[in-house]
């Protein structure tokens, strides 16, 4: 049984996961946790920008928020986002991992730690490494890895270093990754 699902993305992502979100139903039965990478010293308006497109509930993540169904996440601007142990969503301003914060290897990691073989982890598309680490985490501990074909992008770094380097679940278009949300969410009680 899936607890939640976690999304990452840099260039090239963010029609993607609009895509996505928008064929999710209002009452999605999992939360949604997303790292979206933004130019440095930018406001964020990527909760606002994916709001717009999905009838699920999608806001900027605050620290201390216990994740709900039918609500998408997303990290602000210039903070990493993790999964804590009491899992709670914190935000922190360490270093930048892979000259990046927020970084998708962190939420994929912290994520991993915490919900284990009760995640799916979503890649999509990017041009740098950051979110190989964190899937072969999600992957290590037993969680569900599913990653955007890199022929399906522009930008295929993210999920071409990812296939390369981890035998991921899935390997879909962006119709496929849909699917599979819908089903791993029918499977939730």
């Amino acid at each position: 049984m899936y607890r939640s699902v976690v999304l990452g993305f840099s260039a090239g992502g963010i029609a993607l996961a609009q895509q996505i979100l928008a064929a999710l139903p209002e009452q999605y039965r999992l939360p949604i946790i997303i790292v979206g990478h933004l130019p440095n010293g930018q406001t964020s308006q990527l909760a606002s920008v994916l709001d717009t497109s999905t009838s699920i509930n999608v806001v900027q993540a605050a620290d201390k928020t216990l994740p709900q169904p039918g609500h998408a996440y997303v990290a602000p601007a210039n903070y990493h986002l993790l999964v804590e142990q009491s899992g709670q969503l914190a935000l922190s301003v360490d270093e930048p991992v892979n000259s990046v914060r927020p970084s998708i290897d962190v939420l994929f990691e912290t994520a991993a730690e915490y919900y284990q073989h009760d995640v799916v982890a979503v890649a999509l598309s990017g041009a740098s490494s950051d979110g190989v680490a964190g899937m072969k985490q999600v992957k290590v501990l037993g969680g569900l890895t599913i990653c955007l074909r890199p022929d399906g992008t522009t930008f295929n770094t993210l999920p071409r270093r990812i296939v390369e380097a981890i035998d991921v679940d899935y390997q879909e278009d962006p119709e496929g990754i849909i699917s599979l949300l819908n089903a791993m969410a029918e499977n939730t009680p």
